[in-house]
């Protein structure tokens, strides 16, 4: 009986075990560049056997495997799947402390530090089961929260007391000219306000972020604490409004802006600051790009508030407001925004530093595209009003010539960085999204045209690498320029024949010119790489035909299969469809 029941255990375990192992595998073969951390797996074990994975000794497996097995075998699997690691590459999968041998007495202290914590937590935990929050719950989570600054269940649980505490509390410390308060309730009133907690929050999660700066759940409840000051601010600036609007006509009306306001303000300012002098120490945290973006995001809100709660007759409360993009059809139209503009210049600073910065090329597409789409939205107001047709052109002649420099500007950029490290994966992720742009906001012009000319420019760079490592022999080192080259090519031999592919905009080019671009590739091909030079069967080399076209097809992918043998069924699936497309 006892044989058939560790049988059965560890037939679980072992299914718990390997099953999502296989998934992960199965996804990374056919999505590799996309990435999930390890708790995709954790979570795949939960959600398989949902009977084991409540049972304690199951418990204490996974726990186990979260703390020493999974990192590794992760760590494995997604970063061994780049053959040539590059030296960015390298700043990833570090762990946090080094293993040090303690003294007795460190050991008795870390012993009963971990009795302490422990103890906490069934605290924490009590008070969520009971759903009982309290000033003791919160004292709770903030000591376990300096103790376990990644307890990302004690955030859950304090926002909740936070949110049951301030329900009891005063909501603002209002001034006299929004709520009157007598001078005795004052003194009796000692609790501090809502404002006042959330500053006091505001510490503690910076004391928090000193521990550790890439800390996914401290930055998410730092942005909770900035948006309930935003929903405060709102109130305040709503009882301002009423209160001006009670005022009899020609009465003065006081527009100073509510302190809550200013106080926003000013913090969302020094958390910009604070977000780039992090970016000054590790310019790929991801995590201080991201919380940046939101803090630009809900600067951008507090600027439409205070616009929408103003009185009619009194002046812009922020003086970003003045900033706006021009609305008279006779302005000179000026396609990139004051903060587009400044997102632009500051990303090109952070990518000449590192151009294996993901962050700050994704950065610098998200502002390329809002500006895109204000433009887009400009268009399509201008349809509907009557306008007339020699101003309308010029405005669209104008932004499309700005946005035509930029992207060559981007191309040059994206040329410096493809041939400092080939195989990095950042500017060749950034390139697609330039090609793009370039396919459909210019998708009427010709072969001839300045769009086609850039896209051209750039993929004869990406032939000239090639033929330059098949010279030098070092072809198997290289997998992006070839994964890239192919792709493009396949992209292009479509569009010429007039499909869709998914993901593409090269639908919406003309069949012209994606197949004399398509020609052209190829023939380039055919006379810059050794390998393709000798040509089988007496044909003319780089005369751009079918046969010409499976042997840069062939080529391509037969490099790809020795450079990059963990994503062969990717570039498996690529090459039949370049053969597909002969065939049509």
């Amino acid at each position: 009986m006892l044989t058939d029941v560790l049988l059965h255990s560890s037939s679980c375990i072992s299914l718990i075990i390997f099953i999502p192992f296989f998934v992960v595998l199965c996804y990374r073969a056919l999505h590799p560049f996309s990435f999930f951390p390890p708790s995709f797996v954790v979570s795949s074990m939960l959600l398989w056997n949902g009977h084991w994975a409540t049972h304690p000794n199951t418990l204490q497996v996974l726990d186990l495997l979260i703390s020493s097995a999974i990192p590794h075998a992760v760590g494995h699997i997604f970063f061994c799947g780049t053959s040539h690691h590059t030296p960015a590459a390298q700043m990833h999968d570090q762990k946090k402390k080094e293993k040090q041998l303690l003294s007795p007495e460190a050991k008795a202290a870390a012993v009963q530090e971990n009795e302490r914590v422990g103890a906490l937590y069934q605290c924490v935990l009590a008070s969520r089961k009971a759903h009982e929050y309290n000033s003791e719950t919160l004292a709770n989570t903030e000591a376990l929260l300096l103790a376990v600054p990644e307890a990302y269940t004690v955030y859950n649980c304090r926002r909740l007391a936070l949110e049951a505490v301030a329900s009891t509390q005063p909501c603002a410390d209002t001034s006299e000219s929004v709520t009157e308060v007598s001078s005795a309730e004052a003194e009796v009133t000692k609790a501090p306000s809502r404002q006042e907690w959330l500053l006091q929050e505001l510490q503690l999660n910076s004391k928090v972020l000193l521990q550790n700066y890439k800390n996914y759940n401290a930055f998410l409840h730092r942005h909770w604490i900035l948006d309930q000051l935003e929903v405060l601010a709102k109130w305040e600036m709503q009882q301002a409004a009423e209160q001006a609007a009670e005022h009899a006509a020609g009465a003065s009306v006081n527009v100073t802006p509510p302190a809550t306001y200013e106080l926003l303000c000013s913090l969302l300012r020094k958390e910009r600051a604070q977000c780039e002098q992090l970016l000054q120490m590790d310019e790929r945290n991801f995590h201080a790009w991201n919380y940046r973006r939101c803090v630009q995001t809900q600067e951008h809100r507090v600027t439409q508030l205070a616009a929408a709660y103003r009185p009619a007759d009194a002046p812009l409360v922020s003086a970003e407001d003045a900033t706006q993009p021009p609305t008279s059809s006779m302005a000179s139209p000026t396609f990139f925004s004051t903060e587009e503009a400044a997102e632009l210049a500051y990303t090109t600073h952070k990518i000449k530093n590192n151009f294996s910065n993901y962050s700050a090329w994704h950065q610098r597409s998200l502002a390329i595209t809002s500006a895109v789409k204000r433009w887009q939205r400009q268009q399509q107001k201008e349809d509907v009003v009557t306008m007339a047709g020699d101003v309308q052109q010029q405005q669209q002649q104008a932004w499309r010539a700005a946005l035509l420099t930029q992207l060559r500007e981007d191309i040059e950029f994206l040329k410096q960085a493809v041939y400092c490290d080939p195989n990095d994966q950042s500017a060749w992720f950034y390139a697609p999204f330039v090609f793009q742009l370039l396919r459909r906001q210019y998708c009427l012009e010709d072969e001839e045209g300045e769009a086609a000319a850039l896209e051209e420019s750039f993929i004869d760079s990406v032939i000239e690498l090639v033929a330059e490592a098949d010279k030098s022999g070092t072809e198997d080192e290289l997998y992006m320029p070839y994964y890239f080259l192919l792709d493009q090519l396949v992209t292009l031999q479509a569009a010429s024949q007039g499909k869709v592919l998914p993901s593409t905009a090269v639908s919406s080019v003309s069949c012209t010119r994606s197949s004399v671009s398509l020609k052209r590739h190829i023939t380039a091909m055919c006379l810059k790489v050794p390998s393709l030079l000798a040509c089988e069967n007496d044909e003319v080399a780089g005369d751009g035909n079918l046969s010409a076209r499976r042997r840069c097809f062939d080529y391509l992918h037969t490099r790809l299969w020795k450079a990059d043998t963990l994503r062969r069924c990717l570039y498996d699936d690529l090459f039949q469809r370049a053969l597909v497309g002969c065939h049509s």
